[in-house]
């Protein structure tokens, strides 16, 4: 009786932990909830002595989580203004003035059907930056900033929404430098949300053509200005 009792105080405690993080974390909430309703159910049957249901409750806890989440893992590909290290993870605008003449984009497409998401560091700050997914097919030749939508940081370090041309502030916070973005794209519900330094922003774009391929994107304004793709082993950092 005892062993049980510690058991439930156990279980009782994991769930109010994944209540607290489904409200945290945008990208493991469809996960934490059919874990917390196994948790429930285990609760229950060692409330009742159900040993049988106890047992193929205790097997689904222990399997390999949902593969439906993907850290994508892609390097950059830069055109005009931009340096790079040789590691293709790291992006300086070293040249062009002020203007969004510094773009670069992944070169692996988004998985579709799945929640795709990956983390960037701001490494130096010194002007607005642009960030998020554009089609396989755009024409770097033209503006991207003015012709498709992305999550954009002001000088202040405020979030906004720009959708083709559009600017629309959507969060106020103070982004500095080493601040940690991480990107989350889900291609099966047409989703684009992102969290910062833990934090989750929410959505701030539900309406994406699923059926095209997309790539990840930035692009600097301000010269000097450097961005860091964050490796998946880096991901513990937040």
């Amino acid at each position: 009786m005892e062993i049980k009792n510690e058991m439930i105080k156990y279980l009782e405690a994991k769930l109010k932990l994944l209540e607290i993080e489904n409200q945290k974390l945008y990208s493991t909430i469809e996960l934490n909830n059919k874990e917390i309703e196994q948790i429930k159910s285990l609760i229950k049957s060692l409330a009742e002595n159900d040993s049988s249901f106890l047992d193929t409750q205790t097997t689904n806890l222990t399997q390999k989580p949902d593969d439906k989440i993907i850290n994508l893992e892609f390097n950059w590909k830069i055109y005009d203004n931009a340096k790079m290290t040789n590691d293709l993870k790291t992006v300086r605008k070293v040249s062009g003035g002020n203007g969004w003449n510094c773009p670069a984009i992944g070169d692996k497409t988004l998985i579709k059907g799945k929640i795709n998401k990956w983390k960037i560091q701001l490494t130096k700050r010194t002007g607005n930056i642009v960030f998020g997914i554009v089609p396989k097919e755009i024409d770097v030749s033209v503006n991207i900033f003015d012709n498709w939508k992305q999550g954009y940081i002001t000088n202040s370090g405020n979030f906004a929404k720009h959708n083709l041309g559009v600017y629309e502030e959507f969060k106020k916070y103070n982004a500095e430098q080493g601040s940690i973005l991480e990107i989350i794209v889900d291609l099966e519900t047409g989703e684009l949300s992102f969290s910062v330094n833990g934090e989750n922003f929410g959505i701030f774009c539900n309406k994406l053509i699923k059926d095209i391929e997309y790539l990840p994107f930035i692009d600097i304004e301000v010269e000097e200005t450097e961005i860091t793709l964050l490796k998946s082993i880096d991901n513990n950092q937040i």
